[in-house]
């Protein structure tokens, strides 16, 4: 007879109690997203008009462009992947910022029901619900699904590969294997930089059991689907501009000189002239200044000349100053976590992300730590905290990059919380030490954790008692 601390999910609840305990995650994390929508959302500033013309020239036949007439000039500021997103709200609801906000907030509740289930497949445990309710009741993600940005679909897309990615750690059929090369490419093109996650997906693919030559096969098949998955893109790009353009051009001379700034002026210098400004933060949505900025917007191959000659004089600048760029890179690690620009607003909110913030990192150092040793199966939660982390600490910092590293954080805050309490039967004040001094020795003894069949009376959390598979096959 098992031990009710050490049965797993589905064993001890059963099909139906998961299915009613991953719509309840939903319905939560869907009722805080819709409050935070309702009294937080906020009106699309500078380069969120770009995302919204896009969206409405899509919707209305007009093509992948900005230009809010004619004649219109093909994009390549950003990939496609947000913009035909808010295409396809903005045909079904009409051009509506609420009903694109509604469907961000949906997405992100599926998010939390994702990310429930990754912790099902890693511990098979009762943190499968302790993961899915601690995201579904973050507030950090809710308040973005009330801006016209790609954080939300991002964090979702990055979220659905990863648990791909563990089901074919443990699987390893060719179909898996392509189906997560597509979801990579999809991630790919709601935000370019994630083609790095190819990356973090390989490193889970290599932790796999089965033998060596599979994986290798698996890993090119994944690199395969994902460029076919991006490559047209990459064509209509180099055939429209006669350049190559992998997936957008982006700001990437302007970020340079924003580190060169942040060298000499530090994080405030950066954010100052967004503080400032009083285009970033209008009262009302007004379409003359909306088509004014759109007009000015350079675009197309105007902007590939413009990015690559800031580019090559940003560079030239960087270059001498690599001592301090390096320690910048070093010091954004923590700040893409912890960053005065955390939410984009000044005020209590920036206040309460950043506290927020520092919870979460704090909580998910030390979980880190306390799981360290059963880091194989609870490999894809590490690489892609860490991954994500490192992929943007040469960049400019704001902790909504780190937005979708955050829901395999809450799950190794869950993990780790969930082992140390499955085994009570009721917290009682006198005994409490004695659970802390038998939680400690768990995690630092260099011994397996002791089978409760073996010596009665000793904890045993239920993380412990893991999917039977052999991780540490060659």
């Amino acid at each position: 007879m098992q031990n009710a601390a050490t049965t797993p999910i589905s064993a001890s609840y059963g099909q139906g109690r998961l299915t009613r305990g991953l719509l309840l995650i939903f319905a939560i994390a869907f009722l805080l997203r819709l409050f935070m929508v309702l009294h937080f959302a906020k009106l699309p500033i500078s380069d969120m008009w770009w995302n919204d013309q896009v969206g409405q020239n899509l919707a209305t036949g007009h093509g992948f462009t900005a230009s809010p007439g004619p004649p219109y000039v093909p994009g390549v500021y950003r990939s496609p992947g947000y913009p035909a997103f808010l295409a396809v709200v903005y045909k079904v609801a009409g051009h509506s910022f609420r009903a694109v906000y509604i469907a961000q907030a949906i997405i992100d509740s599926f998010t939390a029901v994702l990310i429930a289930l990754v912790a099902l497949r890693v511990s098979g445990t009762r943190a499968t619900f302790l993961t899915g309710f601690a995201y579904a009741l973050y507030p950090y993600p809710a308040v973005f699904c009330g801006e016209l940005t790609q954080d939300i679909l991002l964090v979702f897309s990055v979220t659905l590969a990863l648990l791909l990615a563990i089901r074919v750690r443990d699987g390893g059929r060719v179909l898996q294997f392509l189906t997560l090369g597509i979801a990579v490419g999809a991630a790919a093109i709601v935000k370019p930089f994630l083609v790095l996650f190819l990356l973090i997906c390989a490193v889970v693919l290599a932790s796999a059991t089965y033998n060596r030559k599979r994986r290798v096969i698996g890993i090119a098949l994944m690199t395969t689907a994902m460029a076919v998955t991006i490559s047209p893109w990459m064509i209509r790009n180099y055939v429209i501009f006669h350049a190559f353009v992998p997936l957008s051009v982006g700001s990437t001379g302007e970020n340079l000189f924003l580190l060169l700034d942040e060298i000499k002026g530090g994080e405030q210098a950066t954010i100052g002239p967004f503080e400032t400004h009083p285009e970033f933060w209008p009262e009302k949505y007004r379409s003359a200044d909306v088509n004014q900025y759109l007009r000015d917007f350079p675009d197309g191959e105007r902007l590939i000349a413009i990015e690559h000659e800031r580019t090559r004089l940003a560079l030239a600048e960087l270059r001498p100053q690599w001592r301090g760029y390096l320690y910048l890179v070093i010091r954004h690690i923590p700040r893409n976590w912890l960053t005065l620009h955390a939410v984009g607003r000044p005020g209590w909110m920036l206040a309460f992300a950043e506290a927020l913030s520092f919870l979460v990192l704090f909580l998910g150092i030390i979980s880190m730590v306390i799981l360290r040793r059963h880091w194989k199966p609870l490999l894809p939660l590490y690489a892609t905290v860490i991954g994500i982390t490192l992929f943007y600490a040469p960049y400019t910092p704001e902790a909504r990059y780190t937005l979708p590293a955050r829901p395999e954080m809450m799950a190794l805050i869950a993990i780790a919380a969930s082992s140390w309490t499955s085994g009570w039967r009721g917290f009682k004040l006198r005994n409490s030490f004695w659970k802390l001094r038998k939680w400690r020795h768990e995690f630092s003894s260099s011994r397996p954790p002791i089978n409760p069949s073996q010596k009665k009376g000793r904890l045993a959390p239920s993380f412990f008692c893991l999917p039977p598979r052999n991780y540490n096959a060659a």
